[in-house]
């Protein structure tokens, strides 16, 4: 396993500087002071350098580590002072004592300490080679470096140089196991929280996936932005089918700052097509949409598919929750760039989701609708019919059938053109669908006919109704390339629900027999089915 120490990073806790600098120095001094009252005693200058050079190696090592928190070689340079100590000054005193040897075995504990197995065993064969070199010298080259008992005075300072040494040792390695630790932990609810994070838009893309319309999908966004920012509110704002209000379709968390409809014009990330953030150092440029700009940072992020304005998300950050409880300085990043990637993710999702329901509301509405007269189409009819008259059927209620057509359609075909024939339909539409209830449905049958369902009317009712529409249209004005054309009437059969059949193709019968005898009887009229 790597050493802790093996890192550059800066692992120190200033509660210790104080005691470990003491401890030091205190040493230091020491053996210093010992060195220079043996060198009044007859030592040797070399000895007295060297020992000098130990204490500037350590108080090197200290100073890297108070200022400028090296601390992989503030250990190296300790136990290097160390070895300097011990092993150079009896090279010039004529032998080593039993201090010397003790503080040559405490090398590689104290570098394994301060700075891992691996410095450990680079120490031991440094310690090693020093005792076989002494051996060599001693032997071999027939000098005398014997080892020599040490006094009272020595052994003394020798103790307070090895406790100051151990309780650097010791310290350092302390301090880096506290700092790892701390970063373990960070590390940890990191990992926890972006876990969170993933299983959260997993669930929402997973929720997106069911939704089939915008209407469905804005109550999941409320859901999982609440879980996502728990401390930051926020609002989703679709764009209408005007095309000039962004409404707000959903919220979270407290009451926001925002507007509840405003213009695409009203937000910067809109008119930029990116992201856009003010507070801090952000963005000065208010959105006009922010109703108290001065009291919090906030977020825009626009949702665009393919050049077209779906919507935006806004996420505000208050100032007394987030800037100035965390860093006083006002010019400091409202966002880190883990929230950003957070808020884009979300965005992101939010984004492709809205844009699919669109799309499968546009393809929905093309297969329903007839794209001429924007009424519904046959194939709607069919569908609504038998789902309305099993409502009917199950609560007692009756349900009328108007079928219609336009008389002597061909003939303005052949008159004026049938792009003048395609106008008639459209104004005809346009018609029926402003003056039918919000429960009523109105479909293009095929060609110039038309079918209106009426649930829940009764049959004079129903036949008030088909007589309105008759002088109504009689009364529409359809003007085609600055022309008027006039005369357009219609012909109407109706039907009702149980009284002239139980099934939708019989009270469709009796409602096209109604229209053809209206027909044959001069057309522009309504015929009640029999």
């Amino acid at each position: 396993m790597k050493s802790p120490l093996s890192t550059h990073e800066a692992l120190y806790d200033t509660s210790y500087v104080p005691i470990t600098i003491t401890a030091g120095l205190a040493g230091a001094g020491l053996e210093l002071g010992f060195t220079i009252y043996n060198q009044l005693s007859g030592y040797p200058s070399q000895a007295v350098g060297l020992t000098s050079l130990a204490v500037l190696f350590s108080l090197t090592g200290l100073i890297l580590l108070k200022f400028f928190h090296r601390a992989w070689l503030a250990a190296h340079l300790i136990v290097l002072g160390i070895y300097t100590a011990t092993f150079g000054p009896g090279v010039f005193t004529g032998g080593i004592d039993a201090s010397d040897m003790v503080w040559l075995v405490f090398v590689p504990f104290i570098a394994a300490l301060t700075a891992g197995g691996k410095a450990s065993l680079f120490w031991t064969i440094v310690a090693m080679l020093s005792l076989a070199g002494l051996f060599i010298l001693n032997r071999v080259l027939m000098v005398d470096y014997t080892v020599r008992p040490s006094g009272s005075t020595e052994r003394l300072i020798d103790l307070a140089c090895a406790i100051s040494a151990m309780t650097i040792a010791i310290w350092i390695n302390e301090t880096v196991k506290k700092r790892m630790m701390g970063q373990l932990a960070r590390a940890t609810n990191q990992l926890e929280r972006h876990n969170r994070e993933i299983t959260i838009l997993a669930e929402m893309g997973s929720l997106f996936q069911a939704c089939r319309t915008t209407e469905e999908v804005c109550p999941v966004v409320a859901q999982y932005a609440y879980q996502l920012f728990t401390t930051e509110p926020g609002s989703l704002f679709v764009l209408d089918a005007s095309r000039n209000t962004l409404e707000e379709m959903a919220n979270w968390g407290e009451s926001t700052t925002m507007r509840r409809a405003f213009s695409p014009d009203a937000c910067w990330s809109l008119r930029t097509g990116k992201l856009h953030i003010t507070g801090g150092s952000g963005s000065k440029l208010v959105c006009p949409h922010v109703s108290h700009p001065s009291s919090f940072a906030y977020l825009c992020i626009p949702l665009l598919a393919l050049g077209d304005t779906l919507g935006v998300i806004t996420l505000i950050r208050t100032a007394s929750l987030e800037i100035e409880s965390v860093t006083p300085d006002m010019d400091a990043e409202p966002y880190s760039e883990p929230e950003l990637q957070l808020a884009t993710a979300f965005a992101e999702q939010v984004r492709l989701t809205l844009a699919n329901s669109k799309l499968r509301e546009a393809l929905r509405q093309e297969a329903i609708r007839d794209p001429l007269t924007n009424l519904f189409n046959r194939r709607y009819l069919d569908e609504t019919l038998e789902r309305e008259l099993k409502r009917a059927e199950r609560k007692g209620l009756s349900l009328g059938i108007v079928m219609l057509d336009i008389d002597h359609f061909k003939d303005f075909n052949d008159a004026f053109g049938h792009q003048t024939g395609d106008v008639i339909l459209r104004e005809l539409g346009s018609y029926l669908l402003s003056h039918i209830r919000g429960e009523d449905v109105a479909c293009r049958y095929g060609g110039e006919e038309f079918v209106v369902i009426l649930p829940g009317i009764a049959l004079d009712d129903l036949r008030e109704r088909a007589e309105e529409w008759r002088v109504g249209v009689k009364r529409m004005s359809v003007l085609y390339e600055g022309k008027s054309v006039d005369n357009v009437a219609v012909s109407l059969g109706i039907s009702l629900f149980p009284q002239h059949g139980e099934t939708s193709e019989m009270l469709l019968r009796a409602a096209d027999q109604a229209l053809y005898r209206a027909k044959a009887e001069g057309r522009d009229r309504v015929i009640v089915a029999s």
